[in-house]
């Protein structure tokens, strides 16, 4: 009981999704007595406030956010924010709802131990996947391997930024990120040809907001990929 308590207290698991998402490959690899935080997307015309608390106990915090449209109002940030002020965790380590941790679980408390004999206050992880959209079923599918900042220690002067493809921000003050051997597995192209072009239309209009709002080369840059990408399937 006592070892079930130093890991809850070590790792909260945040993670936003859609009513219809399948986590159970996503819970079942997660380390033992470590917080889920979960965060359920809508889409709705009236509501008083984007959030709404569902559940806050010990080992289980369950939000919904509520959004008028992508075009007004909608915000990754504002939820992996929200997420992260929700979570008692030292450290919450972000997954989206179509990925899962490829460690096993033991090994990802090892490296949050090993971040903290550092001093460090966020650490860079992998994430893997494959491109499922060739339908010929003699190619090789194309491979993919990024890295991506999503693990965050709590009350570290770190929040997220941007609308859409949020990234953490220290406001300018140079703090540590560590590089981890934490990784995810990614199966969000195991999806239709229609759908994959619904997340890019969803994307490039978050996008078009996002650089309204501030425009910098990283969202540019995302732009033209996101709006070549939609040309393509034309």
């Amino acid at each position: 009981l006592e070892f079930r308590r130093v890991l809850f207290r070590s790792l909260s698991i945040c993670v936003m999704h859609p009513s219809d998402a399948n986590l159970s490959m996503l819970l079942s690899r997660i380390p033992q007595g470590a917080q889920i935080v979960s965060c359920r997307i809508e889409q709705a015309d009236e509501f008083d406030e984007h959030f709404e608390l569902i559940a806050d106990t010990p080992n289980i915090v369950s939000l919904v956010y509520r959004y008028k449209s992508y075009q007004e109002d909608f915000d990754f940030s504002a939820i992996r924010n929200k997420m992260d002020e929700m979570a008692s965790g030292e450290w919450c380590l972000h997954i989206d709802s179509d990925e899962y941790i490829g460690n096993r679980p033991e090994d990802v408390i090892d490296e949050l131990h090993a971040l903290n004999e550092v001093g460090a206050v966020a650490g860079w992880i992998s994430i893997a996947g494959i491109m499922y959209r060739d339908s010929n079923a003699d190619a090789i599918r194309e491979r993919y391997a990024v890295h991506s900042c999503r693990l965050i220690k709590r009350n570290s002067g770190i929040n997220w930024e941007g609308i859409v493809h949020e990234i953490p921000t220290t406001h300018g003050k140079e703090l540590p990120f560590v590089d981890t051997d934490i990784f995810l597995l990614h199966d969000g192209y195991k999806i239709e040809d229609e759908d994959f072009q619904k997340k890019a239309e969803r994307n490039g209009t978050l996008l078009i907001r996002e650089y309204t709002r501030k425009p910098t080369k990283r969202c540019w840059n995302y732009i033209i990929k996101t709006f070549t990408n939609l040309k393509l399937k034309e």
